[in-house]
């Protein structure tokens, strides 16, 4: 401020701006901010919280449905409660593969990293773990559609539990019809319509021709063989048959209907009234006069009955037949001559040809 032109200046500035309201602040030390703004910006991120939930999924199955529940519970006392309904026939192995499935779907939603699994299922354990084989198809979608899944966390485990220690989610699977257990806040219902695996894929395959299928074509869409004979004789065969739907039924003299069966369903009849859970192994003609008691019919009931019974391997082992030995044959002995006597009485013949006595 001691040189002129500068002391000049300064008042020059103090003049144009004396008009506002500035207030001159002298500025602190800034020194010890900038190295924490170093430290921070150089330093790189810092490592983030560990953050591992714990999922316990449990599934069943009812005559009507099925059912499952899901409590996720997580770090600071977060929890999760789900149960959900399966408006679908299920089994207790599938059902407990679709209580996992859910669980681990709202966890992937719920955008979680690390996930311990547990559930009370040895079976859905063992199979995802690996240790246990997958032989039915629908078992082998859900364990490949659960390992898929749990490929997108970081870490992610299954472990099986006793039913005891899984009882928060037992609770929930059985919300509809217990609800003790379950604190007094908001709980997600879900109803689901579909499994989340593909059904499997039905190929049609055509019945081969049996010796219905000429009535059943004659009764439903009138078609007749183009022999007139042939078309004759089943028209007067078809007068003793009558369908009720798609099923063929024969008209007894009594009125009573017999359901027709193909020769593969007979096999299945034959070895059930023989031999199963109320079969005595009855003979052959007993067989076939129960199987029309029982309101069926095929051409060659008879014939079939006698020889399966014939062929019944049980009934050549234990039925009751004379297992003496032979033996030669030899003649009475007798103390003294006509100490015994021996008379044959035959007759009376039929008369033959002319009528004639033989």
């Amino acid at each position: 401020m001691s040189k002129p032109d500068t002391s000049g200046r300064m008042i020059k500035w103090a003049v144009e701006l004396g008009e506002f309201d500035i207030e001159f602040q002298t500025r602190n030390a800034i020194k010890a901010q900038v190295f924490a703004d170093f430290l921070v910006e150089f330093a790189g991120e810092q490592p983030q919280k560990e953050e591992r939930w714990l999922l316990h999924v449990d599934g069943s199955s009812t005559s009507k449905n099925g059912r499952a529940g899901i409590y996720l519970q997580g770090p600071d006392g977060a929890e999760i409660e789900i149960a959900v309904r399966l408006d679908f026939p299920a089994t207790n192995n599938e059902a407990e593969y679709e209580a996992l499935i859910q669980g681990l779907q709202t966890a992937i939603d719920g955008g979680i990293r690390q996930v311990d699994v547990y559930t009370d299922s040895q079976l859905v354990a063992m199979q995802v773990q690996g240790t246990y084989e997958t032989r039915e198809w629908s078992m082998t979608q859900y364990q490949a559609r659960v390992k898929e899944m749990m490929k997108k966390f970081d870490r992610c485990t299954i472990s099986q539990i006793p039913r005891d220690e899984n009882m928060r989610a037992d609770t929930l699977s059985q919300f509809g019809s217990s609800i003790e257990g379950i604190k007094e806040r908001k709980i997600t219902v879900r109803v689901k319509s579909q499994p989340v695996i593909e059904k499997a894929e039905v190929h049609l395959v055509e019945a081969a021709d049996s010796w219905k299928t000429p009535l059943v074509r004659y009764l439903k869409h009138g078609e007749l063989p183009n022999d007139t004979i042939a078309a004759k004789r089943l028209q007067f065969k078809a007068n003793r048959f009558t369908m009720i739907g798609d099923d063929l039924y024969k008209r007894t003299p009594e009125g009573i209907l017999l359901k027709c069966l193909d020769a593969e369903r007979a096999q299945y009849v034959l070895r059930e009234v023989h031999g199963g859970s109320c079969g005595n192994h009855s003979g052959g003609r007993s067989l076939a006069q129960k199987i029309i008691r029982q309101g069926y019919f095929w051409p060659t009931t008879a014939e079939d009955a006698k020889e399966f019974a014939k062929k019944c391997e049980s009934c050549q082992k234990y039925a009751r037949l004379l297992h003496s030995p032979a033996t030669p044959l030899e003649s009475l002995k007798v103390a003294c001559p006509f100490d015994k006597w021996g008379i044959d009485i035959v007759g009376p013949f039929p008369q033959a040809a002319a009528q004639k006595n033989s």
